[in-house]
């Protein structure tokens, strides 16, 4: 299957990696260009690229441009990740605000959270995280236990949240808690906009196998957020929470799928360099990972095509890509290390051992896989429970 882009998209991938060559080198970990001096190298560097994005007309491309956007069509993501990640350029800090609290926010939002929030979120002012997971929720959102009580014109918001993405440098929450334990599960929850910067949170960053701090422990305690600061109605968090999960199995998925990619390359170039030293069994699992790649990116092709026929939010079909692309990543990555062999002090090992410690976790987040597949079952397949 050819891909033909249309002369316009021609044009926007010819002015956007014109414009990364002219100003990809002002892109540094200067850490003391931020306001956060204790942000780590990689994670200043992320940030400032937003920032420089941002600076030029070429942040929020899909957002509509009354809230600051390009108004652009879903397929420039995808010629904004692969002219990216052709670049060597950092990947998108803020990207849970730019993917998924955005687009919830133009869903859900009062016009005075989406003139507030939504400008902060382009220039990379305003770090974003989210507050779904729980220690004793497991994958079953709707068993979260965090609590919301309302007093008057707050909230006083107390319980834990964990495994949350760029915590440490958030300003702002995409909370979910539970406002009226009485009623049924997925009918008590309500989604919050929580200010991190507030008494009463506390982060605890989660050093991982792989050895950075991406995820974090979150305490809540006695917070407080004000009543106009709810995303949605009251009750009414959980249609919001899948509005969210669906972004993020959806148009989140470009740029991984663009990275799997890469990876690909990369394993297909070590692979030809070592060719005499391959047994055929690996090579046909060479094969079969870059079919499953290539498929990969036709789902996703696909995807794009069907969301910009219509104005409608992403379906469960979208929880098949998020099962495919973190099984494919593990396959290729433990291939790949196993083609690299135990080498420590190589430079390939190291990249190929981070990508490898780093896929475990894939199958997990966003939503387990045995999860996955049973909402692709029940609801893309109309099986029963």
């Amino acid at each position: 299957m050819e891909i033909y882009e249309t002369l316009e998209e021609q044009a926007f991938r010819k002015e956007f990696r014109q414009w990364l060559v002219q100003y990809l080198p002002e892109v540094s970990a200067d850490l003391h260009s931020l306001q956060d001096a204790k942000m780590d190298p990689e994670s200043a560097r992320r940030r400032e690229f937003d920032r420089l994005l941002y600076r030029h007309g070429w942040a929020g491309l899909t957002w509509p441009r009354e809230y600051g956007g390009r108004g652009g069509r879903l397929y420039q993501l995808l010629i904004f990740a692969e002219e990216t990640a052709r670049a060597q350029a950092p990947e998108v800090f803020n990207r849970l605000a730019l993917g998924i609290v955005g687009p919830v926010l133009m869903r859900y939002g009062t016009e005075a959270q989406k003139s507030h929030y939504l400008p902060k979120m382009l220039a990379s002012e305003d770090i974003w995280c989210q507050g779904f997971s729980e220690p004793n929720a497991g994958s079953d959102l709707a068993a979260l236990s965090t609590r919301a009580i309302r007093k008057g014109s707050e909230f006083v918001v107390n319980g834990q949240k964990i495994w949350t993405t760029l915590g440490q440098y958030a300003d702002y929450c995409f909370l979910l808690a539970r406002t009226s334990p009485d009623k049924p599960k997925h009918r008590g929850i309500t989604a919050f906009i929580m200010n991190m910067r507030q008494d009463g949170i506390t982060v605890r960053p989660i050093r991982q196998i792989n050895g950075s701090q991406e995820f974090n422990e979150v305490f809540i305690n006695d917070a407080v957020i004000s009543a106009d600061q709810v995303i949605g109605d009251v009750d009414g968090g959980w249609d919001v929470a899948m509005t969210a999960l669906s972004f993020e199995r959806s148009t989140n998925f470009i740029n991984r799928q663009v990275r799997l990619t890469e990876d690909l390359t990369r394993l297909l170039s070590y692979a030809r360099a070592h060719r005499e030293h391959l047994a055929g069994d690996l090579t046909e699992q060479i094969v079969d990972i870059a079919i499953s790649v290539h498929s990969l990116r036709l789902t996703v092709l696909r995807h794009i095509a069907e969301l910009e026929n219509g104005d409608r939010i992403p379906g469960p079909e979208n929880n098949a890509s998020k099962v495919f692309w973190s099984e494919t990543h593990q396959q290729l990555a433990s291939l790949a290390l196993a083609m690299a062999g135990e080498q420590p002090h190589d430079a390939e090992y190291s990249q190929w051992a981070f990508s490898y410690l780093s896929s475990l976790g894939e199958s997990i987040y966003a939503g387990t896989n045995e999860i996955q597949r049973n909402i692709i079952a029940e609801r893309g397949l109309g099986l029963p429970r």
